[in-house]
């Protein structure tokens, strides 16, 4: 069947040049949108005062904290190359990986079969329109996401055990820059056992996987080793401190006491965790002594057991379509939501479009089922395991490639250059 204007083929040299010119477009478009001047937003400040903190105290100092070290040292060489301060330096750290990011993701996507340059182009278009709020932002997603990238692609694009072993620790330097990238270790250990099954033995396959898990264990150990040695635990990354004189203080509220009040909770019926003040979180422990907020994992699945399978279902059957669909012009749909008041009726009408569309790409889904888990593993374990609800920039890492299979549709039944014009206009709206 013939698509809509697809009589005009493209060559796949100029599918890259439209691929790099809308990247270049988006992080353009971006900077109007939040330029440098812009406030604190998010946990930029955090990210800041963390590379000041190696600024004034010394390497080994920082990196006994165990939080996000490479990042702070990475802000810290760019706004000492730059001269500018460490917020604006995350900033254009936070740029210089968009486009690192953008070129990474697309020889991740050699590795797909069945999805030709015009499907490739849509899919960097779709990955760069979800990049644009973080784009100018001196947040970690978007450095993080170009280690795990380098992985996939290490990965995927050579069998060598030394391929395998720098794929271990390049995954590893994205953990040193944002801890979630733990959540990814499962799919990629399950691509590396169950890919060439036809052609390689077991044996040699468990030996990759091991390689792979090996090279980042012994990264992760010898990062500790300092914190450590300072603090007699492993440092795990924590927003639940701050500094006095160079001394780690921490602080009285923490993080995952507003987690489990907002999702287990949340009598005041806010629709997000933002919208709930430590204040009211306070206020709710004063009046309810007996209810204990600062629960680890498996306590919080023992004692909300229902929530949290209700908020598991939630997320993988009716957040995950509306998440994909979001990058796409034609997401713009649920304008409808005007009239029809139900954010579930959107999500659910969404659910059954990307349905449609998986089951016209069921072909491109089944040949590429293992490669597709790796993203999906990751995004069902961040689901089951973090107690808040899922937030954007945690879902870049995976999107892109869970959206391919809308991305070979639009490109097998539309003109790459309609595609594009759509994209632009969706995001200059």
């Amino acid at each position: 069947m013939k698509g809509i204007f697809t009589s005009y083929k493209v060559s796949d040299r100029y599918l890259s040049y439209i691929s790099w010119a809308y990247v270049l477009f988006i992080a353009i478009a971006a900077y109007y949108r939040f330029p440098l001047s812009a406030g604190e937003f998010g946990d930029e400040g955090y990210y800041a005062d963390e590379a000041a903190y190696l600024g004034r105290y010394d390497v080994y100092a920082s990196l006994s904290q165990g939080t996000s070290f490479v990042f702070s040292l990475l802000i810290f060489l760019v706004s000492k190359a730059c001269f500018v301060s460490y917020l604006i330096g995350a900033r254009l750290l936070s740029v210089l990986f968009f486009f690192i990011s953008a070129a990474l993701f697309g020889r991740c996507l050699r590795a797909f079969t069945s999805l030709d340059a015009a499907g490739r182009c849509v899919a960097v278009v779709y990955f760069a329109t979800i990049c644009t709020a973080w784009v100018w932002k001196g947040l970690a997603d978007i450095v993080c996401i170009a280690f795990i990238f380098g992985a996939f692609h290490l990965l995927t694009s050579a069998r060598s055990m030394r391929n395998t072993l720098l794929a271990g620790a390049v995954l590893f330097l994205g953990f040193t820059v944002k801890p979630i990238v733990l959540f990814t270790i499962p799919g990629f250990g399950l691509y590396l056992l169950l890919n060439h099954r036809g052609t390689i033995s077991f044996a040699k396959r468990a030996l990759r996987a091991f390689a792979f898990l090996a090279a980042f264990i012994a990264c992760f150990a010898l990062y500790h080793v300092p914190g450590y040695l300072t603090y007699h635990k492993l440092m795990l990354e924590s927003k639940d401190h701050h500094y006095v004189d160079g001394k780690r203080v921490e602080n009285p509220n923490l993080w995952n006491e507003k987690n489990v009040y907002f999702e287990a909770y949340n009598p005041n019926n806010h629709p997000n965790k933002w919208a709930v003040s430590w204040e009211e979180v306070a206020a709710y422990k004063a009046q309810h002594p007996e209810v204990k907020l600062n629960l680890g994992y498996t306590e919080y699945v023992k004692t909300h057991t229902a929530t949290w399978g209700k908020n598991l279902a939630s997320k993988v059957f009716l957040t995950l379509p509306y998440s994909i669909q979001y990058g796409f012009f034609f997401a713009k749909w649920n304008i409808a939501n005007h009239w029809l008041k139900s954010l579930f009726l959107v999500k659910f009408i969404t659910l059954l479009i990307i349905a449609v569309i998986c089951i016209a790409e069921r072909r491109f889904i089944r040949e590429n089922a293992l490669l597709l888990a790796v993203p999906f593993t990751y995004y069902f374990i961040l689901c089951a395991y973090l107690i808040p609800q899922l937030e954007d920039n945690w879902l870049l890492y995976c999107l892109p490639f869970l959206a391919l299979p809308v991305c070979r549709f639009l490109s097998r039944y539309v003109h790459i250059a309609v595609l594009v014009l759509l994209q632009v206009v969706y995001v200059l709206l």
